[in-house]
C-alpha cells in the first residue's frame, strides 16, 4: 500500500441531491486569490477574510468522492476499489434507499469485504433504533450516526476525523507487519545460527576425534621406536668392550651419543603427550632445586670447557630450600636448555640465574630460571617459532625440537617458557615453575 495519505469516501445514497451537497462540503471549488478576493470586497463591500467554514474549506486537502445510488451499487464499487489496492478509508451510508438493501444490510456487506472501513450512518427516520442497529452489526468503533439535517461543518468534521483515523490504523499495521517480519527474521537468523552453532560442533567433535586418533597412532609409533632404539643402544653397548680398538670405540662412543640424545627425545615426547592428555600425572613431590641446579651444572660443564666457555650460577635474591615440584620434568627442562646454550656458543660464556618470581597470587610463587648466552642469537622473524614443533634440531637459527616439548612442559608444572634474542648477541631463556613450598624453610643461596 502506498504511502499518500488516504482521503477516498464514498456516498451511498438514493437521492442525487445529497450527492450534490457532499460534493459542495468535501470538494469546494478553488478560493478566489487574496488579492482578487480584496478587490471583490472593496468594491461590493464587505470584509476581505473569509468566513471560518470557508477557511476551514480552504486549508484541509480535498477528498476523493465516489457515489452510489443503491446498496448493492456501493458494495460494488467498494469491491473495485480493494480489487485494485486502493480501498476507501469511510463511508457516508443512508438508512433508507429503496427498493433495494437498506443501510444496515449495506453496511454488513460491506463490513464482509473490507472490515476496516469506517462507516457513518445517515438517516431521518427512525427505521431502526440504536440498539437494533447495534444488535445487527455488532458493537464497533467503526460506526457512527449523522442526523438529517446535514450540518456542513459536522460532514466535513467527520470526514475529516474518520479519514485521519483509518490512516492512523493502517500506519499501525504497517508498523506491526514490519515489527513481525523483523522478529520472524530474528528467529530465522537466531535459527541458522543454531544450526552453524551445531554444525560446528559436530566438526569440532569430528576433528578432536580425528586428533585423538593421529596422536594415538603417534604415540604407539614412538614407543615402537623407543623400544626398538633401546635394543640398538644395547647391542652397541655390547661392542664397545675394552677389546675393541681406538678407533672402533670412538665410533661406537659416538652412536651411544647420538642414540641416548634421540632416545631422551623419545622419552619426552611420550612423558609430555601423556601428561597432556590426562593419561598420566605429575610425581610431585618435596624438591630441593638448588642442588638440583648444582647437579645439572655439573653433567653440562664438560661440554662447555671442551668449548672454552664459561660457564657461571647466580642467585638473585632468597630462594625456598624446597619445593613442590615434579622433580625429574624439573631437571629435563633445565637440561634442555643449558645443553642448548652450550650447544649454539661458540665463544665467551653461558650463565644460569635463579630467582624467586612475583606473581599475584602470594599463596602460589614461581621460580624463575633465566639461561642466558653470548652466541649468534635468533633472527628476529624466527624468534616467534622456535617453540614449534617444526623447529628442526642443528638449524643455525633455531634451537631445534626440544624446546617445543619443553614449552609444553613448562605449562604442565604450572609455568612458562619465554624466549629473548637479538642477532650477534646472544639468547636468553626464561623458565618459570610453580614453587609452592611443603614446609616453612630457611632461606639459601649458592655461591657462583
Amino acid at each position: 500500500m502506498s504511502s499518500a495519505i488516504n482521503r477516498r469516501v464514498l456516498v451511498i445514497d438514493d437521492n442525487e441531491s445529497i450527492h450534490e451537497d457532499f460534493r459542495k462540503i468535501l470538494q469546494p471549488k478553488a478560493a478566489p486569490s487574496t488579492a482578487l478576493a480584496d478587490a471583490r470586497a472593496a468594491f461590493l463591500g464587505g470584509g476581505g477574510a473569509p468566513a471560518p467554514a470557508a477557511a476551514a474549506q480552504e486549508s484541509s486537502a480535498p477528498f476523493e468522492l465516489t457515489s452510489a445510488l443503491q446498496g448493492e451499487e456501493g458494495y460494488q464499487r467498494l469491491c473495485a476499489a480493494c480489487d485494485v489496492g486502493e480501498p476507501f478509508a469511510m463511508a457516508f451510508v443512508d438508512m433508507r434507499m429503496p427498493p433495494g438493501w437498506d443501510g444496515v444490510q449495506t453496511i454488513a456487506k460491506l463490513w464482509e469485504r473490507d472490515p476496516e472501513l469506517q462507516v457513518v450512518v445517515c438517516t431521518a427516520y427512525s427505521d431502526y433504533t440504536w440498539d437494533e442497529t447495534i444488535s445487527q452489526l455488532g458493537q464497533s468503533d467503526r460506526l457512527l450516526i449523522l442526523k438529517k439535517p446535514f450540518d456542513a461543518i459536522e460532514i466535513q468534521q467527520l470526514a475529516a476525523a474518520l479519514t485521519e483515523k483509518w490512516n492512523t490504523k493502517a500506519h499501525e499495521r504497517a508498523l506491526l507487519e514490519d515489527v513481525r517480519r523483523a522478529e520472524a527474521e530474528a528467529r530465522a537468523y537466531a535459527a541458522s545460527l543454531e544450526t552453524v552453532n551445531q554444525t560446528l560442533v559436530t566438526a569440532k567433535a569430528a576433528a578432536d576425534m580425528a586428533a585423538d586418533l593421529k596422536t594415538e597412532f603417534l604415540v604407539r609409533l614412538t614407543d615402537e621406536v623407543h623400544q626398538r632404539l633401546a635394543e640398538v643402544l644395547g647391542s652397541v653397548e655390547l661392542l664397545a668392550t675394552p677389546d675393541a680398538d681406538d678407533a672402533s670405540r670412538s665410533q661406537l662412543e659416538q652412536v651411544l651419543d647420538v642414540g641416548r640424545h634421540l632416545l631422551r627425545t623419545i622419552n619426552e615426547i611420550l612423558d609430555v603427550t601423556t601428561l597432556e592428555r590426562g593419561e598420566s600425572e605429575l610425581d610431585v613431590d618435596a624438591c630441593k632445586p638448588l642442588p638440583l641446579l648444582e647437579d645439572v651444572l655439573d653433567a653440562v660443564r664438560p661440554a662447555a670447557e671442551a668449548k672454552g666457555l664459561q660457564l657461571d650460577c647466580e642467585v638473585v635474591g632468597e630462594l625456598p630450600e624446597r619445593i613442590h615440584t615434579d622433580e625429574r620434568h624439573l631437571r629435563r627442562l633445565l637440561e634442555t636448555l643449558i645443553e642448548n646454550a652450550v650447544h649454539y656458543t661458540d665463544a665467551g660464556s653461558v650463565t644460569v640465574r635463579a630467582s624467586l618470581a612475583s606473581t599475584s597470587n602470594w599463596k602460589r610463587p614461581h621460580l624463575r630460571f633465566e639461561v642466558s648466552d653470548t652466541g649468534q642469537g635468533i633472527p628476529r622473524e624466527r624468534l616467534g617459532s622456535i617453540f614449534e614443533p617444526t623447529a628442526r634440531a642443528g638449524d643455525a637459527t633455531g634451537y631445534g625440537f626440544g624446546l617445543a616439548l619443553a614449552k609444553r612442559l613448562a605449562a604442565v608444572l604450572g609455568g612458562d617458557l619465554v624466549a629473548r634474542s637479538e642477532p650477534g648477541r646472544g639468547s636468553s631463556f626464561e623458565l618459570t615453575v610453580e614453587a609452592l613450598s611443603p614446609e616453612p624453610s630457611e632461606p639459601t643461596e649458592l655461591a657462583a
